[in-house]
């Protein structure tokens, strides 16, 4: 809340007991990056509710969601893909970006946009991806579920962007990793964003990369440098 109110952005954000989760991250000289993630919080019927009456109210006024990360205890993936599957019959764009039994689960729920990693995509299609010609093909089944746009993150190799029947690629410039903490989400962001501002689609995605590639290289949020970008 209180970062939120020093930058000036409006939050609608439903509390819940307990304590956020804590994730961390190990990086190593090499760039290597290791996680130890710890169980979040279990989040009640009633907390749920109070959240999925917020989502839809936010729906009346609202035309871009974005639903991220991984849910939480007491949410099921079938409860995630139903929000999904509501929104999409109100003619709202959902950015998904979530994986195993939730990113299932959502993709048959309509979503607008999808953004897999290339673990995410591997674990998806039940075979290991190596290369960004797999990724395409595993990608390509996913449009055929009427998906209009998947994007796939690739780590150093880019990132791919399915559009209707239109492949484009961006490949960012070679990095000093400091943290991946944020980094697909970053690209989400910039998604989101840069579709809100009509930008040409090629513009879009470098756009976006840039924005996640900037992201690895320091630690905590924030754009410092716009010449840098």
């Amino acid at each position: 809340h209180q970062l939120f109110t020093e930058i000036g952005v409006k939050n609608e954000f439903v509390e819940v007991e307990g304590a956020t989760r804590i994730n961390v991250k190990l990086v190593e000289a090499d760039g290597q990056v290791s996680d130890i993630n710890f169980p979040g919080v279990q989040v009640t019927a009633e907390e749920i509710a109070r959240f999925e009456e917020t989502l839809l109210r936010l729906a009346d006024t609202h035309d871009y969601f974005v639903l991220a990360g991984s849910l939480p205890g007491g949410i099921t993936a079938e409860q995630c893909a139903a929000w999904i599957e509501k929104l999409h019959q109100q003619g709202k764009k959902v950015l998904f970006d979530s994986s195993k039994a939730a990113l299932r689960a959502g993709i048959d729920a309509h979503p607008w946009l999808i953004k897999p990693n290339d673990e995410e995509l591997s674990d998806f299609v039940g075979e290991h991806l190596e290369t960004p010609e797999q990724c395409q093909v595993a990608a390509q089944t996913l449009s055929n579920k009427g998906i209009e746009n998947i994007v796939v993150s690739m780590g150093a190799d880019g990132v791919m962007w399915l559009n209707q029947s239109e492949w484009l690629r961006a490949q960012p410039p070679r990095m000093n990793v400091v943290s991946t903490v944020g980094a697909g989400d970053t690209l989400v962001a910039g998604l989101c964003w840069g579709h809100m501002q009509v930008m040409p689609k090629h513009d879009l995605l470098r756009f976006a990369t840039a924005l996640s590639a900037l992201a690895v290289s320091q630690v905590g949020v924030g754009l410092t440098s716009q010449e840098e970008l």
